[in-house]
């Protein structure tokens, strides 16, 4: 039943990817997907290449391996969403053991507006969703494999990966390692405090050494250590309409 399910799953994903693709006419070009295409174009030679440290490189370099070819990215994203869909499959099947229920949480991301627009939008939330949906069946397999080390660094690797694509997901790097100190099996939890930090630090290190490594990069080329010059326009981005409602303690800001 759920290697049926996994397959009609794939066949629907596929089918209506197919349909889409045949009635577009080609990726979307939003405001946001310029900045994202002019940095990928320039991201060996940032220095020269007039970058203010707006974006970070994450995007841009999946476009940088595709050549910058637009279709070529549309289709790539495609099938990032339809591993998406698969990769959620397996969580809901992994968590409930319900193929029925599996398949109707796959069913609505695939056949959902947002992930189906996005895919043919030159952004990041594709990719984002990819990584994020990976991140959580690593998760899934650290919590039930004897051998940690290697499903707990991979785990690092896709939460420096994610912070990289979009910095406010950085926050998982921290998450990951609290949650697994707290879900882990109780017989794991006898084991020896050095097998315990080890796990720890692979979930850590590696999304600590690559947002830390791109935060240098901007320190050198405009001077702020941060993964993106919008790290506070980010944190404020839907508070636009609000702000100006802040009490007077926060003039400083209101006010800007």
């Amino acid at each position: 039943m759920a290697r049926r399910n996994a397959v009609a799953l794939l066949g629907v994903a596929v089918v209506v990817r197919g349909l889409l693709a045949a009635a577009h006419s080609g990726p979307s070009i939003s405001p946001d997907s310029t900045s994202y295409i002019g940095m990928a174009r320039g991201l060996f030679h940032l220095g020269s290449s007039g970058y203010v440290g707006l974006r970070t490189p994450g995007y841009p370099l999946t476009l940088k391996v595709f050549a910058v070819d637009l279709t070529a990215v549309w289709f790539a994203q495609a099938a990032l969403g339809i591993a998406s869909c698969l990769l959620v499959y397996w969580c809901v099947l992994r968590l409930t053991g319900r193929p029925g229920l599996a398949l109707g949480t796959g069913l609505v991301l695939t056949l959902g507006f947002d992930a189906l627009f996005f895919e043919t939008e030159i952004l990041t939330e594709t990719l984002m969703l990819f990584l994020v949906t990976a991140a959580m069946a690593t998760f899934l397999q650290l919590l039930s494999r004897s051998r940690l080390w290697p499903w707990a660094l991979l785990l690092g690797v896709l939460s420096g990966c994610a912070a990289l694509t979009r910095p406010e997901t950085a926050i998982l790097v921290i998450v990951w390692p609290a949650a697994w100190l707290l879900l882990r099996p109780p017989g794991d939890r006898t084991r020896a405090i050095g097998r315990r930090l080890a796990t720890v630090g692979a979930l850590v290190v590696p999304g600590v050494v690559m947002v830390g490594a791109w935060s240098a990069v901007n320190a050198s080329l405009v001077g702020q250590f941060s993964p993106t010059t919008l790290s506070g326009l980010n944190l404020v981005d839907h508070l636009g309409s609000s702000v100006s409602l802040a009490p007077a303690r926060y003039a400083t800001v209101r006010d800007i």
